[in-house]
């Protein structure tokens, strides 16, 4: 009888009189995602979702795209015996389709296939992660996420015959790997790599300064720690997934390469192929997370048929953040793969290709360069600059307060604006295009050569001052 008064107070103040006091527990509220703040109308049925006692939903109609961020959820729900109802229609669903997919997922739910690598033996993954492994419900979520943006933008059917399957390995190493494994590519993320990423940003929003630059407090950080990791899965999906397209995994299978993302020490011939492919990857990945973010920013109406920003500047800001929590999320993530280079700019610089990634702060620079590339279709280029800038300090002030740099050209990103970190940069970019028509041989999407890069400016000097 209670919670009926609770919830008639609440409908009440939220439909007929705002000055009838009620439990916000109780209150109707409009929910919609503002990545500016953080919210995510996903995040809030999630919440819900594994908050109640039984759940009714209604709906105008279902596609896969809609429903697969929650099936890890409604599994969990199951698991549990709480019920619920979801009351649709079948409108504008390809039916066969669905059940096709549904049918190939409840097939490939039992699968584990064993790949053998050079490097680290033999190793077993499977669909999902097992239940007794730590993480295994922010993993499986994950994993779901990943197909969804991957099936989403990139149609299997776009793919020129291509078969892949993300799949997760059991290891307390954060690494990840694409593979040609006979008919199958496998796409595999180590059970570490999601825990780590998950940590790390929670660690993160800790930290009140952090907190500041994305609008929020340490004890209400939940969403912008979400939306962090959520981009971070984003671009590590993509980057595995474009080794395979972009041609790379075929590539490596002609050479007896296995493409693994862990660093390691290879003579330099080898290191630079393998950077090259890196830096492809990276620039493709984060080609396909800006253009996302936008194509959602036109479905919701923020450009008119013009392309220019005028018509729902709100719509564009969010987009704006996101690209602020996108770069955020693809720094930790650089680093998190790469060796240490605090401290080292001249011992970097003078070493470029000591290793099969490239160094983190040349990753960085070069994720930038694709993402000025990709936003210039839907912005301005003064839009372009600020934004980019802006992603840019969050990274400088990151690695002040982490690494204690007091000054740009002592923090991680400077060695990518010495003179030999620039002509790296432009080495890897154009030393792809010579690879291109190879490249192609194996790749699954077109792929379009880059413009050359060039005469990039420099203005740090090898010992970390800054040029003059």
């Amino acid at each position: 009888m209670e919670h009926i008064c609770e919830l008639r107070n609440g409908l009440e103040s939220a439909f007929i009189n705002q000055n009838v006091n009620s439990n916000l527990a109780f209150r109707p509220e409009f929910v919609s995602n503002d990545y500016k703040q953080g919210k995510r109308v996903l995040s809030t049925i999630e919440q819900e979702l594994m908050n109640c006692e039984e759940f009714f939903i209604s709906v105008a109609f279902i596609t896969l795209g809609g429903i697969a961020p929650l099936l890890q959820t409604l599994k969990e729900l199951e698991q549990k015996g709480i019920k619920g109802k979801i009351l649709t229609t079948d409108y504008q669903v390809d039916i066969p389709k669905e059940k096709g997919i549904r049918k190939r997922r409840g097939k490939s739910m039992n699968r584990t296939v064993v790949v053998d690598t050079e490097d680290m033996g033999k190793i077993q993954c499977s669909y999902e992660a097992s239940s007794l492994i730590n993480g295994a419900d922010i993993i499986n979520k994950s994993l779901v996420r990943m197909r969804q943006l991957l099936e989403g933008t990139y149609p299997r059917s776009q793919l020129n015959g291509a078969e892949y399957e993300l799949y997760v390995y059991e290891s307390e190493e954060v690494n990840a790997f694409s593979v040609k494994n006979g008919s199958e590519y496998v796409i595999a993320f180590s059970t570490a790599m999601f825990v780590r990423f998950y940590s790390t940003v929670k660690n993160l929003f800790t930290v009140s300064e952090i907190c500041e630059w994305f609008g929020t407090t340490p004890g209400k950080a939940a969403d912008c720690v979400a939306a962090v990791y959520e981009r971070m899965v984003w671009f590590i999906a993509y980057h595995e997934f474009f080794h395979v397209c972009n041609g790379h995994c075929g590539y490596f299978s002609m050479k007896n390469m296995l493409h693994v993302e862990k660093t390691g020490e290879r003579d330099e011939e080898e290191n630079l192929l393998m950077q090259i492919m890196e830096g492809d990857a990276d620039y493709s990945a984060v080609c396909a997370c800006v253009k996302f973010i936008f194509v959602q920013a036109r479905n919701a109406g923020a450009f008119d048929s013009s392309k220019e920003p005028v018509v729902r500047k709100d719509i564009l800001n969010c987009s704006k953040s996101e690209l602020i929590f996108l770069g955020f999320a693809i720094y930790q993530v650089f680093l998190i793969f790469s060796d240490d280079e605090r401290g080292k700019t001249q011992e970097c610089a003078n070493n470029l290709l000591k290793y099969d990634h490239p160094y983190a702060s040349i990753r960085m620079a070069y994720a930038d360069f694709a993402m000025i590339y990709q936003t210039g279709f839907f912005l301005p280029e003064e839009e372009v600059a600020k934004l980019v800038w802006a992603m840019s300090e969050i990274c400088i002030a990151y690695d002040r307060i982490y690494y204690a740099m007091e000054d740009f050209a002592s923090s991680l990103l400077s060695l990518a604006f010495t003179e030999k970190g620039v002509q790296h940069i432009m080495l890897l970019h154009n030393e792809w295009n010579d690879l291109h028509d190879e490249l192609s041989t194996y790749a699954h999407l077109k792929l379009e050569k880059k413009e050359p890069l060039d005469g990039v400016y420099y203005w740090v000097n090898e010992d970390g001052t800054m040029k003059i």
